[in-house]
C-alpha cells in the first residue's frame, strides 16, 4: 500500500513538472522585459534539472512514468493558458500575473515534495533541492510583484 502511495505521489509530481515546464515556456514567450525573460530562462533550466532529478528518483523507487498523468498535466496547462489569455496577453497584464501565480503554486508543491521525500526509504540531497525551490520562490516573487504592480496599477 505504501509503495503504491509513493508511486502515485512521485508520478503526480513528475506530471506537475511537465505542466510547470509548459507554464514557464509560456511565460518566456509572453515576457518582453529582458530581465524577466532572462530570469525565466534560468528558472526553466532549474526546473528541467529538478525534473531530471525526479525521474532518477522514480527509477530509484522502481516507479514507471505515468503517460496518462503526464498527458493530463499537459492538457491542464493548455486549459490554464487559455484562461490566462482570457485575462489578457499583455506582457505586464493580468494574464501574466495569473500565470506567474500558477507557477508559484507549482514550485510550492515541488518544495513540499522535497520536504516529504526524506520520510521515505529514498535517498537524495533533498535538503539542497528544498533550498533551491525556496530560492526559486523568492526570486519568482520579486518578479511576480513587479508584474502585479503593472497589472493592477489602475485599481
Amino acid at each position: 500500500m505504501c509503495d503504491e502511495n509513493l508511486a502515485s505521489y512521485l508520478q503526480d509530481h513528475l506530471a506537475g513538472a511537465v505542466g510547470g515546464l509548459e507554464m514557464v515556456q509560456h511565460l518566456i514567450d509572453m515576457a518582453r522585459d529582458p530581465v524577466l525573460r532572462e530570469f525565466l530562462l534560468s528558472l526553466k533550466a532549474e526546473i528541467e534539472a529538478d525534473e531530471r532529478t525526479l525521474q532518477e528518483i522514480l527509477q530509484q523507487a522502481g516507479v514507471e512514468k505515468s503517460p496518462v498523468r503526464q498527458a493530463a498535466a499537459w492538457l491542464t496547462e493548455k486549459v490554464c493558458r487559455a484562461k490566462f489569455k482570457l485575462a489578457g496577453s499583455q506582457p505586464d497584464g493580468l494574464g501574466m500575473l495569473e500565470a506567474m501565480e500558477g507557477l508559484t503554486l507549482g514550485i510550492t508543491g515541488k518544495r513540499a515534495l522535497w520536504q516529504a521525500l526524506p520520510l521515505t526509504k529514498l535517498r537524495g540531497d533533498f535538503e539542497r533541492l528544498q533550498q533551491r525551490a525556496e530560492d526559486q520562490l523568492a526570486r519568482l516573487e520579486r518578479h511576480r510583484l513587479a508584474v502585479a504592480r503593472a497589472a493592477l496599477a489602475g485599481i
